[in-house]
């Protein structure tokens, strides 16, 4: 096997690596969703950054995430609009909730990268409607899906920029290949 030959396999064995190693960084990690308390725990109201009792009108997954759009009839912490979008894992084993039906629900969610995020350790729980009198307050007008309903997100830029370092690398040694001939 001539030099140059050698480097050409080098290069696809490296290219293969480097994509191999970054489907694996990008891969979701594995775990069981195990909580500590309760539901009803009321530390987790006061971790919550937002607290609401709503109606999901809106339930799309996309890769591992999954969107709910509630229809949010009264806030008491924090601030929601009256079409509030809350993310939540797909899967319960990796604490994604597990809110079947429309509801009401009392969501308990914090501040994530992209908006609120809630999961099935967080206290968000079914919920009656009170009849009047009770405590809160009404939701900001707006809300809702983006135009679009989904933006790239972060694991396809990892996607893109480990295809890239590749795309480099095999570059990069066929490039030196090149002058090692000469």
């Amino acid at each position: 096997m001539t030099a140059a030959r050698r480097t050409r396999v080098r290069a696809v064995l490296l290219a293969l690596l480097l994509a191999v190693l970054g489907s694996a960084a990008l891969a979701p990690p594995a775990s069981a969703c195990s909580c500590v308390t309760s539901a009803e725990d009321p530390a987790l109201f006061d971790r919550a950054a937002v607290v609401f009792r709503g109606s999901v009108v809106d339930d799309r997954s996309r890769g591992q995430t999954r969107t709910l759009t509630f229809a949010v009839e009264r806030v008491y912490k924090g601030a929601a609009t009256s079409l509030q979008q809350v993310r939540t894992p797909v899967e319960p084993a990796t604490c994604g909730l597990e809110v079947t039906g429309t509801g009401p629900f009392l969501v308990q969610a914090r501040d994530g990268a992209r908006g609120l995020v809630a999961d099935l350790c967080g206290g968000t729980r079914p919920t009656v409607r009170s009849a009047g009198g009770e405590t809160g307050y009404p939701p900001m007008p707006g809300g809702g899906p983006p135009a679009d309903g989904w933006g790239a997100g972060p694991a396809a830029a990892a996607a893109l920029l480990v295809a890239l370092a590749a795309l480099g690398a095999v570059a990069l040694l066929h490039r030196r290949s090149g002058r090692s001939e000469g």
